[in-house]
């Protein structure tokens, strides 16, 4: 049985792909690692790259070509299914990894603690539309647990290790949501606890920095839209023994909606503030409209502009201003 098998998604990332898939073959490892590049009929070079490589590393690398295009999650779950090893990593098409120690680190850590189901890493995250850079999980934890991921996500996708045998099939249900990745990250989490490492081990790529500006309203919704499936899938599948998680994904799922109903209240978007009091009362049916008036007061409440924020933002721009000047790590 294969040691680790990587999912790498490459959906029209072409310009990206070479890099991703450096990071995964010069992986410096004690057992072969197992590269599978789940192709979804991109219209870009994206295939022809995949190709290229898989004829270079043709003992390492599998390339999935998809006839039709299946979208994130049913090509995710594809790929999935064809992994036959002990543990799982992930690393998206336009991500990649630059330690190369980072697999065998991860691997033996988790061999040495069976109770662990989920490790993941510290991250470069680099916003490629504006150049800057930054290092994600400030604070985090070694170890937590799903109580605590209930509460956010805090894991890069790019970032994660899974125990394969905690979750040998997935569920159906995951084809029916936007993102499948939080979703993988609670589900696992029901097996054991969560590791963390501290040193940055990949580059995170987030492209359109202002989807949550006011410039981009319809996607704010869709956004915010794609994390609440995911959370009302959860609190409807978790098992009954996750009774402590499935409501602290209840009262996040409310904090989230209820944030962006004080927004869009505050700029004139009633629809949108409508839509998602719908959303709220639906996860929420023990609630009366005066318990929901309050829980609207308070969150529109908790948003408004302090010191304490204009401080933090003035940091965070400076910092950002200042990683111009740091280069990005290699494969």
């Amino acid at each position: 049985m294969t040691k680790v098998s990587v999912i790498m998604l490459a959906y029209n990332v072409g310009p990206y792909l070479e890099q991703a898939i450096k990071g995964v073959v010069s992986q410096k490892t004690d057992y072969p690692v197992r590269l599978i590049v789940a192709e979804d009929n991109s219209t870009d070079r994206t295939l022809e790259i995949a190709r290229k490589w898989q004829s270079l590393y043709l003992d390492i690398i599998d390339v999935v070509h998809n006839e039709t295009n299946l979208g994130l999650q049913r090509n995710f779950m594809q790929a999935y299914a064809k992994c036959d090893s002990e543990y799982v990593a992930i690393c998206d098409g336009d991500d990649y990894w630059y330690d190369h120690h980072k697999l065998q680190a991860m691997t033996d850590y988790m061999d040495a603690h069976p109770g662990c189901a989920v490790a993941f890493h510290r991250v470069v995250n680099y916003f490629e539309d504006n150049g800057t850079k930054s290092l994600s999980n400030g604070g985090q934890k070694d170890d937590t647990s799903i109580l605590d991921i209930s509460r956010s996500n805090y894991i890069t996708n790019s970032s994660v290790m899974y125990r394969r045998s905690n979750l040998m099939e997935l569920p159906g249900w995951l084809a029916e949501v936007k993102s499948c990745d939080y979703a993988m990250h609670v589900i696992n989490a029901c097996h054991g606890y969560i590791h963390y490492f501290r040193r940055p081990m990949a580059v995170y790529r987030q492209h359109g920095a202002g989807v949550w500006s006011l410039k981009h309203l319809t996607d704010r919704e869709k956004k915010l839209n794609m994390a609440l499936d995911v959370r009302k899938r959860l609190i409807d599948h978790l098992p009954a023994e996750q009774d402590e998680a499935r409501e602290l994904i209840r009262d996040a799922f409310t904090r989230f909606a209820l944030a962006e109903v004080a927004f869009s209240r505050a700029h004139g978007l009633d629809g949108a503030a409508e839509r998602l009091v719908r959303r709220v009362m639906d996860v929420q049916p023990t609630w009366t409209q005066d318990r929901l008036q309050q829980a609207i007061a308070h969150a529109a409440k908790a948003s408004r502009p302090t010191l304490g924020r204009h401080v933090m933002r003035w940091m965070k721009t400076a910092r950002a201003a200042v990683s111009w000047f740091v280069p990005l790590p290699r494969p």
